[in-house]
């Protein structure tokens, strides 16, 4: 593992909120919420829809609460001086002609200018990857403008946001029958700057959920979500490590999908990429790959493979043999695994302990060809079959990724269109100044300790994709395929637990059975050096 890259994350927590006009009584609330510490957001208006004020009020307690110095949030770092006092500035007026003409104008100069730059092609559009290599100044050039828009951008974000949720417009039934005119519930999001992914960063965020707690009534809906966004800063990243990122998170989507309640593995706001994303409509010519291209791809020049390591497809990790190559092995047609008293299941060996709960007989996902048709008449230059579609097998669909160089081209292949995608790599296709992958899976909730093992995981995810070794993110790689084809071989609790979150997957186990209590929370702040 290399010296790990600088991250920064940032939390959307979607929840309900009681509200009272001053003077009026509270509203009631759902049973199991009336013995929260918090009370409802009073406001002071007579106006029909107070949600406006709602806000502001929400906003302000919380902008007030949290404000000091020496916050984790992303901080430009002082600009450098460009040129010294005594030396001739290296760029001219080209440099205040508007884009896209002045990039076109600059690769005149430097085509004029002959000698090294002679061959360069000028881009158009911003560059989907900054090559190591390319010393082009226009290439270099385009990259600082981009990253001063994100500068730009950022200056909004400095501070936590709370704003209406359009997914929460309607009131559920638990909430229906305490709202009037003086006193009810209203669906909002309240939103984190960008933050360090540090100790103090993600202590910040327990410090903005325990206040959200103590002071607001609210009410975890079903169908809210938590959303983790997690990036580097306003740095546009190399083709060459966001594909690993990608290819991580597609291969285990399965896997990770055993983190979240049932409720959220086929909701139309977080849709499967392993099944429904571009990279699993794609057709790919030419003959089957097979898992050792798949390491192939990570062979340095000039070593010899190693044909030692043994094929997946040998492993006896499911009824009988594997008689099967790896890429139909990794179907989902049937979600379930058949059982059988002969059966031999190989169990991979993990550092999990007996406190986990046994490794799951089906995949979380079931295929719903409803969604196949939306999607292929989004893909219109993929053609299926949508009673018959089944996603390309999954090594087949790692190749095709970790075979791209392009950013941008990486993001669109991970698009699920025209919904959103578990993993959302949106902000990547039009080089737009969020750059964030964003991890949209998991259920909504306060509770801090959820809130933080949520986004703690998501940033171990991504620099994981980033900073492993081409070994171990092979093996996490083949794990997660051999998991799809036998859910019993390798399961979320493996996966956390090499990933070194031992502690996170307690607190998952907990949540997911609904045991989370004050015991759980101070035994993980006390794994995690956080003071209670």
């Amino acid at each position: 593992m290399t010296e790990n890259t600088p991250l920064t994350f940032g939390v959307e927590m979607e929840f309900y909120v009681a509200w009272r006009r001053e003077g009026r009584p509270p509203p009631g609330a759902p049973f199991g919420y009336e013995s929260r510490p918090g009370k409802p957001v009073v406001i002071h208006s007579d106006k029909e829809d107070p949600i406006d004020d709602i806000i502001d009020v929400m906003k302000r307690q919380i902008v007030e609460f949290i404000e000091g110095p020496s916050r984790p949030i992303l901080t430009r770092p002082p600009k450098e001086p460009e040129t010294k006092p005594d030396e001739e500035p290296k760029r001219t007026i080209l440099d205040k002609l508007p884009r896209p003409a002045g990039d076109l104008i600059r690769g005149l100069a430097l085509k004029i200018r002959g000698s090294s730059h002679k061959e360069e092609k000028v881009p158009d559009k911003v560059p989907d990857e900054p090559k190591d290599d390319d010393k082009s100044e226009v290439f270099r050039e385009i990259l600082l403008k981009r990253e001063e828009e994100a500068w730009k951008a950022l200056e909004d974000y400095r501070e936590w946001n709370v704003d209406e949720d359009g997914s929460l417009k309607a009131l559920p039934d638990a909430l229906a029958s305490y709202a009037s005119s003086g006193y009810g519930w209203c669906g909002v999001e309240v939103i984190s700057p960008p933050l360090m992914a540090t100790h103090e960063g993600f202590d910040e965020v327990r410090r903005v959920c325990e206040f959200i707690q103590n002071t607001y009534l609210t009410y975890d809906a079903p169908q809210a979500g938590l959303h983790i966004h997690v990036g580097q800063g306003v740095k546009w990243p190399a083709g060459s490590s966001f594909r690993r990122v990608a290819g991580l998170l597609y291969a285990a989507d399965p896997v990770l999908a055993q983190l979240h309640p049932p409720r959220r593995w086929n909701s139309h706001y977080c849709q499967s990429n392993r099944l429904y994303s571009l990279l699993s409509f794609r057709d790919r010519t030419g003959p089957k790959e097979s898992l050792y291209e798949l390491t192939n791809l990570y062979t340095p020049s000039g070593s010899s493979n190693d044909q030692s390591r043994e094929s997946p497809s040998s492993k006896s990790i499911s009824t009988g043999s594997r008689e099967s190559t790896p890429s139909e092995s990794s179907s989902t047609e049937s979600s379930e695994v058949p059982s059988s008293e002969s059966s031999s299941v190989k169990i991979r060996n993990s550092a999990r302990d007996d406190c986990f709960p046994p490794r799951p007989n089906k995949i979380c996902y079931s295929l719903d060809h409803s969604k196949v048709i939306v999607s292929r008449s989004s893909h219109l230059k993929f053609h299926v079959e949508a009673l018959t579609y089944q996603p390309k097998p999954m090594v087949e669909a790692l190749i095709d990724l970790l075979e791209r160089k392009a950013t941008a081209t990486i993001a669109r292949l991970m698009q699920v269109h025209p919904e959103r995608a578990a993993y959302n790599f949106d902000s990547f296709i039009d080089g737009g100044t969020k750059r964030t992958v964003e991890f949209r899976q998991p259920a909504g909730t306060t509770d801090p300790v959820q809130v933080i093992c949520q986004a703690k995981i998501a940033v171990r995810l991504y620099q994981f994709g980033l900073d492993s070794s081409d070994e171990e993110l092979i093996k996490i790689l083949l794990d997660c395929h051999d998991a799809e084809a036998d859910p019993r071989y390798y399961d979320v609790y493996d996966l956390l637990v090499d990933l070194g979150l031992k502690p996170e997957a307690r607190v998952i186990q907990a949540a997911l059975a609904g045991t989370v209590d004050d015991t759980i929370r101070n035994q993980y702040w006390s794994s995690r050096g956080y003071t209670t």
